[in-house]
């Protein structure tokens, strides 16, 4: 298997973390499984055959929107396949695409059916991974010009707050500094972001402790639970199970992570 990341261009960085290249040869036509973990961003992928399928068996289209995950799920892939993607920020799909993100949390849309023109017909065309990206970047762009929705830039700041310091006296903080209500800030974040802050605090804390258990820089767990404000051991446990599905011990038996937060996962 080959993975790659590809910056995006300035114009796009608001929108888009990184672009991607994923690809696999596998001559023996084998089903691999892939886990599905919250990672507090969106994003779009496209494949050149259409050989992934979710966790109810049905086929992914060949060019689809995914919203933010709040819960563990499983993709599963079918001999080889060749796709491209885009990693975008937690504030993209309002952004960008003018939909409220609360709609598509936990879900998928082909996007193909949100404008006229076929962009997965262009890209199947192409078989050169430099101009897919193009392609992407060009249809993010007249994305983000045809939006209606033009943002405050709000949700990306409080967002990318939360991204660094996911407590809730930054929540608190945030109310202050953006002169919101409590009842406000969840509108905000539902409506850009597809949670709640509270939630979207909890899903940046995972994440900050499965990057510490990822790069092995810690003795015990307790020093990820006391480092990230867990209560303890007991707490840190249950929820990294409610975000991943299984105990910090197990992922690291069970994980491949030849891409981030997307690990082939041993059955």
């Amino acid at each position: 298997m080959n993975y790659y990341q590809i910056p995006p261009p300035p114009a796009l960085e608001p929108y888009v973390r990184y672009f991607w290249v994923f690809d696999s040869n596998d001559e023996d036509g084998s089903v691999k499984t892939y886990k599905i973990v919250a990672d507090g961003a969106p994003g779009l992928v496209f494949q050149f055959s259409r050989t992934f399928y979710d966790v109810n068996d049905d086929r992914f289209p060949f060019f689809f929107l995914y919203g933010q995950s709040t819960r563990n799920d499983y993709n599963t892939s079918v001999g080889n396949f060749r796709n491209i993607g885009v990693v975008l920020q937690p504030d993209a799909v309002k952004s960008v695409f003018g939909v409220d993100s609360i709609d598509i949390t936990n879900k998928y849309v082909d996007a193909d059916l949100l404008q006229r023109e076929r962009v997965s017909e262009l890209l199947l065309n192409s078989t050169d991974t430099d101009h897919c990206i193009e392609l992407l970047a060009e249809y993010l762009l007249g994305r983000i010009r045809t939006n209606p929705y033009k943002s405050s830039g709000a949700a990306a700041y409080a967002s990318g707050k939360l991204l660094m310091n996911p407590s809730t006296n930054m929540l608190k903080l945030l109310q202050e500094e953006l002169n919101l209500s409590e009842r406000s800030l969840e509108r905000l974040f539902r409506t850009n972001i597809g949670m709640s802050p509270k939630l979207f605090a909890r899903v940046c804390r995972f994440q900050a402790s499965l990057t510490t258990l990822r790069n092995n820089t810690y003795n015990k767990l307790s020093d990820i639970s006391y480092g990230y404000g867990y209560s303890d051991q007991s707490h840190f446990i249950r929820e990294f199970r409610e975000f991943a599905g299984v105990t910090p011990n197990a992922w690291l038996k069970k994980a491949t992570e030849v891409v981030e937060n997307y690990p082939e996962w041993k059955i």
